[in-house]
């Protein structure tokens, strides 16, 4: 085949691309889209094209201009539909090209890569890139097992070493790089956005995920342009440069946002401020984990996030005060447009936001010009902008959450118009029988108006909220129907006492009471949805393919003629397949023992044919967060419910993630000691009244009673209270868990020492496997346990490894001594015939060693 030929070739191959579209009804539906919307997808895709695969930038910019002749040829030759899909194909390789410019060039010298997987104390000059935001003290998590909580302030800088010490002593060095920038204490009265400042702390970049199915915080830094995370010990140590001007947007904007926190702190009730907090400001950090938990359990998150439904809900509120005051409509525009910008930059543009702003913007302009504009034209106009403004976008479950349901509004609405509630005959010829049976028709009809319109956002987003969430919400359904309309009265008061705020403050009392009223009609609300039995499901990872099939049917089903019932059908059974495809229990005979790497905590999990047991579930970085990452472990190995859940002792790194977990997954037992239940710890009886109210039954254990988990038996030892002081502490009184099991066996210590140790020493025999006691501590790991237990394997549940050295020491007949904080999880795997092999989940330069049988 010639050159000559390639056109004609192009336009049978596209003939036969579409002969599909064409026959299911689609052809004329997608033409419907405006050109705009295609443009959009196509930014979309080079965006995620580039991410996926590593692509030469020069040669993207050459094949721009290639394209774009290759659309004038086929204009000549083949018509405009593929004059047109050329263009596409342009702007696709644009799209990557836009992506690859927000990331670093290869060898260029990076700030993260100074730090060589270790933090180091540094000090920069710093110019801060985003509004400072205050994060208050509070115990009000009894879960959270934070070592400190004091007040926080947060913010993203753009920093520079000025000095390094390296092998030839100190220099600068250039490299430059924009950090999340963490400080102790109130620093957002004294620092602004644009403010040149010298910070002196300790730089991290994190690590790779040290447990299956875990967050990767690397690649969500990568992918926002982040070189890492910079800790200051104390604001006050913070040394102002060169403050920005008070006549620049920057300090106006952060002003105003210091005056907004202002007004919320002295109108709003405690008990609903952070809730407050979230709602106008979208301070979501301030939240407790359990109020937080029971907006994702309720399907409820998206009231609590600034949104669009918050940005449309102010441009409402602004046009609508300007209706009655009679300002022109142009004029209100404007003046509502510059709000929206304000607003957006107060909430240092976030995505939603930022999309909302943009489409109301879009909406200004179409209204000055008087041309009309689609649904789809404005949300294509916005993705657009937005893609271009920041690629990172296409990354944000949050903000693709909020235009598909956008979408989905605004093809439900063309479609199906909402009532018409017009009446042929006036109100005062009506009777009061049909008064109230016109009533009772109106309200029915807008409820099944509103009923409808959430199914189809919960249709539509579900697929997406189960893939990062791990929840659907089916009370979200009728929930929604109730708290939006709390959501939008309170957003209104809310709104007033900002504004109010901002002119007199005195008067901010009466907005900021009803204001706080209705957040406390939203929390219980919130909270009787997230406890309704059956109300939600956590899931586990739905498989990659799930995404696009899903969508793919669904816009079929939406749109397509013909198609309509088969692409129905297929989703179901696309839903059904991903249950099936979904992680499943192993069913082999193997006894696997893993070690998860949850920082300064304790969390093993024993396995046996697809059944789990899981010993300790805590760190001292926060329970809800230490409970996902076990979660996601397990819904990883395809285990849907627990056969029991050991917690050894009261310490909070050791029992603060099982609320966490009760919450996501049906336990069998709770097992522990007298000791744990008399404590009389806050955080103690809370988790026990939450046992009871996830009705799972506790268990109390004494000296040598057993669990059985199949091929796995454990065996609990306590040391004897008589041989105990009087005044000893919860870790001399923690429980020992030693499992056997194909004649290896596994010694899981808790924190037990002192007096403790010395009495269960004598009962212990030799182990194969030693989970460190106290996370490594050098007074627990005794020369007398080492000799007494003689490991092959040592596994210490800690994020320091300072402790290495001693411990090689007592432990010089182990084969491995091996920190969570290394290699991340560590896993033993006995398998029948009594081998075993051990590994570490993230490689480790220092500590990981290849798989071997013992």
């Amino acid at each position: 085949m010639g050159l000559s030929d390639a056109p004609n070739s192009a336009g049978r191959i596209y003939s036969l691309a579409t002969a599909l579209v064409t026959e299911s009804g689609l052809r004329s539906q997608l033409a419907s889209l405006p050109l705009v919307a295609w443009t959009a997808l196509a930014l979309l895709l080079g965006i995620i094209l580039a991410e996926a695969v590593p692509l030469n930038t020069t040669l993207c910019l050459l094949l721009v201009p290639v394209w774009l002749l290759a659309a004038g040829l086929l204009n000549q030759n083949s018509g405009q539909h593929l004059q047109t899909a050329c263009l596409l194909v342009a702007v696709v390789v644009c799209g990557s090209v836009r992506w690859q410019i927000t990331q670093p060039l290869p060898g260029q010298p990076q700030l993260n890569s100074i730090a060589a997987g270790e933090s180091r104390v540094m000090r920069v000059k710093a110019v801060i890139a985003t509004v400072p935001v205050l994060r208050a003290g509070s115990d009000e998590s009894l879960f959270s097992g934070r070592l400190d909580a004091l007040d926080q302030t947060r913010f993203l800088a753009d920093i520079t070493p000025l000095s390094m010490e390296n092998d030839s002593g100190s220099s600068g060095l250039p490299i430059t790089g924009r950090c999340m920038v963490y400080v102790q204490g109130d620093a957002s009265k004294s620092l602004s956005r644009g403010d040149e400042v010298i910070l002196t702390g300790e730089y991290q970049w994190p690590k790779s995920p040290g447990n299956p199915g875990e967050f990767d915080f690397q690649q969500y830094l990568r992918r926002h342009s982040l070189q890492g995370l910079f800790f200051v010990r104390h604001h006050l140590t913070i040394q102002t440069v060169r403050p920005v001007p008070p006549w620049h947007p920057n300090a106006w904007i952060s002003a105003l946002r210091r005056e907004a926190r202002h007004a919320l702190d002295s109108s709003v009730d405690a008990r609903v401020r952070p809730i407050a907090l979230a709602l106008l400001l979208g301070n979501r950090h301030m939240l407790p984990a359990e109020v937080e938990g029971s907006f994702v359990a309720s399907g409820t998150m998206h009231l609590l996030a600034i949104s669009g439904l918050h940005v449309g809900i102010l441009c409402g509120f602004l046009m609508k005060v300007l209706h009655l005051l009679m300002v022109r409509r142009r004029t209100a525009l404007i003046l509502t447009g510059c709000v929206c910008v304000t607003y957006a930059l107060m909430t240092d543009l976030r995505p939603s936001v930022l999309r909302a702003t943009v489409f109301f913007l879009v909406f200004a302009v179409s209204e000055f010009t008087q041309r009309r504009i689609s649904i789809s034209g404005l949300l294509g106009f916005t993705a657009l902008i937005m893609l271009s403004l920041q690629p990172m976008m296409a990354f944000d479950a949050g903000a693709w959450l909020s235009f598909l349901s956008v979408a989905a509004l605004g093809m439900l609405g063309s479609r199906l118009p909402p009532p018409d509630f017009r009446r042929s005959v006036p109100v005062e010829h009506l009777t009061m029988g049909e008064r109230l049976a016109e009533l009772s028709k109106m309200l029915l009809s807008h409820i099944s108006h509103r009923t409808l319109q959430m199914l189809v956002v919960l249709m539509v987003t579900s697929p997406l909220v189960a893939m990062t969430f791990h929840v659907v919400s089916p009370i979200a359904l009728v929930v929604n129907l109730v708290l939006i309309a709390v959501t939008v009265v309170a957003l209104w008061f809310g709104i007033a006492v900002l504004f109010v705020g901002f002119l007199w403050p005195p008067l901010t009392a009466v907005p900021g009471w009803i204001f706080s009223m209705l957040l406390q009609v939203l929390a219980s609300g919130v909270s009787w949805a997230a406890a309704v039995p059956g109300g939600h499901l956590f899931l586990a990872h739905p498989p990659v393919w799930l995404i696009p099939a899903y969508y793919a049917l669904l816009t079929l089903a939406l749109f397509g003629r013909r198609s309509r019932l088969p692409a129905t059908a297929g989703l179901f059974a696309v839903v059904a397949l991903a249950l099936i495809d979904s992680p499943r229990q192993p069913t082999d005979s193997d006894v696997t023992v893993t070690v998860l790497d949850v920082g300064h905590g304790s969390a093993a999990v024993v396995e046996s044919q697809g059944h789990a047991f899981l010993i300790d579930a805590g760190a001292m970085n926060g329970g809800d967060k230490t409970a996902d990452v076990i979660c996601r472990f397990l819904w990883s190995r395809g285990i849907r419910q627990l056969n029991g859940l050991l917690v050894s002792h009261a310490d909070i790194d050791h029992y603060g993630a099982v609320p966490g977990i009760l919450a996501r997954m049906p336990v069998a037992e709770l097992v522990t000691s007298r000791d744990f239940v008399r404590s009389d710890a806050q955080p103690v009886q809370s988790l026990l009244h939450l046992a009871d109210r996830h009705r799972v039954p506790i268990r109390l254990v004494q000296h040598r009673d057993s669990c059985r988990l199949n091929d796995a038996h454990l065996t609990i030892l306590s040391p004897t209270a008589d041989q105990l002081p009087s005044n000893a502490g919860d870790n001399e009184r923690s429980l020992v868990v030693s499992m056997s099991a194909f004649g290896r066996r596994v010694l899981a210590t808790g924190d037990i020492e002192g007096a403790g140790l010395n009495d269960l020493l004598p009962q212990l025999n030799s182990a194969d496997i030693l989970i460190s006691p106290h996370h490594g501590a050098i007074n627990s790991n005794t020369p007398s346990l080492a000799a007494t237990v003689q490991p092959q394997i040592v596994a210490v549940s800690a994020r320091d490894t300072h402790a290495r050295p001693v411990l090689e020491n007592v432990y010089a007949q182990a084969r491995q001594v091996l920190f969570t904080g290394d290699v991340g999880a560590i896993q033993f795997r006995i398998q029948p015939d009594g081998t075993q092999h051990s590994s570490g989940f993230r490689q480790s330069s220092t500590a990981a060693r290849p798989p071997r049988s013992l």
